[in-house]
Formats: C-alpha cells, structure tokens, sequence
C-alpha cells in the first residue's frame, strides 16, 4: 500500500492532509461530546480516582460551541505547523514545529483507544482516530523519515515541545469558549 500511496501523494499533500485530517477528526468530536458527557459524566467520575473523573466532566462537560472554539484555536496551531511545513520543505528549514503538531496527533489518538478500553464503549473522537489519525500519522512518519527530513531525535524532540505548545493554546481555547458561550453566545 505504501508504494502505491508514494507515488500518488506528494510529500507537499502528506504534509497538507495533516489540517484536513484534524477537522475530521475533531468535528466527530464536537459533534458527539456534549450528548456523550450528558450521558456518561456518571459513569466517568465512578471509573476515574474522584479528583481526576471530576476535572474531566469539567472539561469536557462545556457546551458544544465552547468546544467548537477551543477546537478552532488548535486548528489555527496544527495549520501554523503545517505551513511552516510547507515552506521548510521548499527552503530547506526546520520541520520541527510540524513534527511537534503531528506527535502530539498521533498520541492523542491512543487517548481515544485508551477512553474507550476504559469505559467498554464508543467514546467521542474514537471511530476518526481508528480509521484517519492512526493510519495518516504512520504514513506520515514512514513519509519523513523515508525523506530523511525527521530523525528519532526530531521526533523525540517535537513529542516535547508539542505537549509543551498544546497545553497553553488548549487552555487559551477552553477559556476563550466558556467565555464567548457564557456571555449569550449559546442559542439553545
């Protein structure tokens, strides 16, 4: 499958499917995780240690459009990276600010696997990280290092950096929803 995929998917488009991949992926999520939490919040803080399962029902217990708007805000991150991307491989510079956005994907997928192991059951993001983020990051990776445009040390290194990166802009963005949704922005 790889060759096959080698020659019809430029190294430019490989790079370019990361944004498109992310919206699928999150707009499962922001469709599914109000009802899911409405129905599940119980069950979560009884299967999670009692501070843990209650932070998360916080978290994830925002409404749909406080959601959608921290989502945005890490859609402007992964597109950054991603043109960054695009123009180091035209000039030659640094594909680390993509492999930190790509890490931090490809992780975030075994969060899916690992909330739906947990529970026994469908959990928002879950179907898209199976079917479209686990098979996009592999190629992806297979695709730079293959190139020689990521090393073990990149990689390594943007795992930490992106961890480091998506933790403010997660928090910026959760904010900036339940601000936005607080003040009259939900219509329900």
């Amino acid at each position: 499958m790889f060759p096959w995929l080698n020659q019809v998917l430029s190294l430019h488009t490989v790079i370019w499917l990361l944004p498109i991949v992310f919206m699928f992926h999150d707009l499962e999520e922001i469709v599914t995780v109000e009802p899911f939490m409405r129905r599940n919040r119980m069950e979560i803080e009884k299967r999670l240690p009692s501070g843990i399962g209650k932070r998360l029902n916080k978290i994830f217990g925002m409404r749909t459009g406080s959601f959608a708007v921290a989502v945005g805000f890490m859609l402007l991150g992964v597109s950054f990276c991603t043109v960054w991307a695009g123009i180091a491989l035209d000039q030659g510079g640094s594909l680390l600010p993509f492999a930190a956005a790509l890490a931090v994907f490809f992780a975030h997928s075994f969060t899916h696997l690992g909330q739906s192991v947990l529970l026994r059951r469908y959990t928002p993001g879950v179907a898209t990280a199976v079917l479209l983020v686990l098979p996009y990051s592999i190629y992806a990776y297979y695709r730079l290092f293959s190139a020689d445009l990521l090393t073990w040390a990149t990689a390594e290194l943007g795992l930490l950096l992106g961890v480091g990166g998506v933790i403010p802009l997660l928090w910026l963005g959760h904010k900036t929803g339940t601000r936005l949704f607080k003040n009259g922005l939900d219509f329900e």
